[in-house]
């Protein structure tokens, strides 16, 4: 049956008005879905930072009214570029010292106008593991030292600490593991290592290794760590009772891009803040990782300011 002319026009304006209310529904449910959505960048999917960002994400997304994506990383200098310019990304979670890193070397020397201090979070402890025939810092210049594979947080904050102190050594960049067994053949002088104390590559020095732990000047430093120590009960084998070896502390550290007050991402990260900081407490429950029960999150950070939700956050916290 053939049908008419007015009919077909007809159903194709049905057609055209049916394809335009499901392209508005959906305009509106993606619009929806996205509006309040925070991204955060973090480590590796075993590691803590990935552990930390799944937990704000599980603690505090609640519907369409806050939405916390956590996405893995590929370690604090690649995260800080994803949260510059990869959308989608409002905050990372990366080491404190990637910002010294990325001027120093010139990789992002205006970093600090567009990133900003959210919170503290883990705090890991600098260690130089050393011959004993190397009594200080100063002695390893010109010597051989192993800052650990380039895309980890160990070379990062070796690089700042002995570009800071003005120590020019040769580089290694041997896996700590391969990087202990060269030190104890004597042919490094010295490897480093960045992570919460005790570390198990130190805690496999041996007594009879001939080696031992050497301590950290806080100053010039200061401006970018924290003070720390490392004691006997940390490394019974390395470390005499009642001995303290001086270092520095790197926090990892939950940063978020400087958007303005009046831009709707900087209103998203101002929700996220104000409920990360009212509700923090949703964090200490047991099925979340241990860490946040020893985390300050008022704490300062040497070289990273304030973001300016974090400030309003905190005030209302007073």
């Amino acid at each position: 049956m053939k049908r008419s002319s007015g009919a077909l026009f007809f159903l194709f304006l049905l057609a055209l008005t049916t394809a335009k209310a499901e392209a508005q529904t959906s305009d509106d449910t993606r619009a929806k879905v996205n509006r309040n959505v925070i991204g955060i960048m973090a480590g590796s999917m075993s590691g803590t930072d990935m552990s930390l960002a799944n937990d704000l994400g599980l603690a505090f997304s609640d519907g369409y009214d806050m939405r916390v994506v956590a996405m893995v990383g590929l370690g604090s200098v690649k995260d800080v570029e994803d949260l510059l310019y990869l959308r989608g990304i409002d905050m990372a979670i990366v080491q404190q010292d990637v910002v010294d890193f990325m001027v120093t070397n010139d990789v992002y020397p205006a970093i600090r106008d567009h990133i900003r201090l959210v919170a503290p979070l883990s705090v890991d402890q600098f260690h130089v593991l050393a011959s004993k025939t190397i009594s200080s810092l100063d002695d390893l210049a010109g010597k051989t030292v192993n800052y650990g594979p380039t895309d980890g947080g160990t070379f990062m904050t070796s690089s700042v600490v002995f570009d800071t102190l003005g120590l020019d050594v040769e580089i290694t960049t041997f896996p700590h593991k391969i990087a202990l067994e060269k030190l104890r053949k004597g042919e490094i002088s010295a490897m480093m290592r960045a992570s919460g104390k005790p570390v198990s590559i130190i805690e496999a020095a041996l007594a009879d290794d001939g080696l031992h732990l050497l301590p950290i000047p806080q100053e010039p430093l200061a401006e970018t760590y924290g003070p720390a120590v490392l004691t006997a009960d940390d490394y019974p084998a390395l470390i005499e009772p009642g001995q303290e070896v001086q270092t520095v502390a790197v926090a990892n550290a939950l940063i978020g891009y400087n958007w303005p007050r009046d831009h709707w991402r900087g209103k998203a990260i101002d929700r996220f803040t104000e409920r990360f900081f009212t509700s923090y407490d949703k964090l200490l429950d047991n099925a979340f990782h241990e860490s946040w029960k020893e985390i300050d999150i008022a704490l300062e950070v040497p070289g990273l300011e304030r973001h300016w939700a974090a400030e309003d956050a905190l005030k209302k916290r007073e």
